[in-house]
């Protein structure tokens, strides 16, 4: 009686090498996939977050400003604050708000990026909302961006930013005039772009 041949034929093997090759590839190809999901999901989580901390900030300073004396350019917004440069609120002595710093938010490119930058300067402390054409400068963005002040970076990655005035007939508060914000955000992952667009309403407190 002959013995059972063991093992396998080289058709066999090269058959099993090749599905073996392929399952890997294929296992691969599915991790890379996952990856890339993942760094997207990642990518768009980070920018809204970040967007939404810097849309609570600019809101909130724009809260505390007086349109009267606020001024929108294609740049940005330049507007008077009762705060000093550390951001604490600045009072008189009997107790009133003294408007004591004209801030500004503008866009600005650097090396091919864009940014939203934020740059305060003192003024004469008052209690009356302080005239801006009696101002020495800077008064405009393009002032702020050459004045040589301390720049903060607000947001990067930034596509575009407008800042509107708005006349509403029936203000929550009585206040005819509100500013709309609009932001949007661009990244890349692996040459792909993802964009997101922010809106916000602000009525001006003071």
């Amino acid at each position: 009686m002959r013995g059972s041949k063991l093992g396998l034929t080289l058709v066999e093997v090269l058959i099993s090498s090749t599905l073996l090759l392929l399952l890997t590839g294929l296992s691969w190809r599915a991790v890379q996939e996952s990856t890339r999901y993942y760094q997207r999901s990642e990518t768009q989580l980070q920018l809204e977050r970040d967007a939404m901390t810097t849309l609570s900030f600019v809101s909130r300073e724009l809260s505390e400003t007086n349109l009267d004396e606020s001024r929108e350019y294609s740049q940005g917004i330049v507007y008077p604050l009762a705060r000093d440069i550390s951001g604490k609120i600045t009072r008189g002595s009997s107790g009133l708000l003294l408007w004591s710093s004209l801030a500004c938010i503008r866009s600005e490119t650097v090396a091919g990026e864009t940014s939203l930058v934020r740059e305060q300067s003192l003024i004469p402390q008052t209690q009356f909302v302080p005239k801006l054409s009696a101002l020495q400068p800077p008064r405009t963005p393009s002032q702020f961006a050459t004045a040589g002040l301390p720049s903060r970076k607000l947001q990067g990655n930034l596509k575009g930013v407008v800042f509107r005035r708005k006349d509403v007939s029936q203000p929550p508060d009585g206040k005819n005039d509100l500013i709309e914000i609009e932001m949007s955000l661009e990244a890349k992952v692996e040459n792909r772009e993802f964009g997101i667009v922010l809106e916000s309403r602000i009525y001006p407190r003071n």
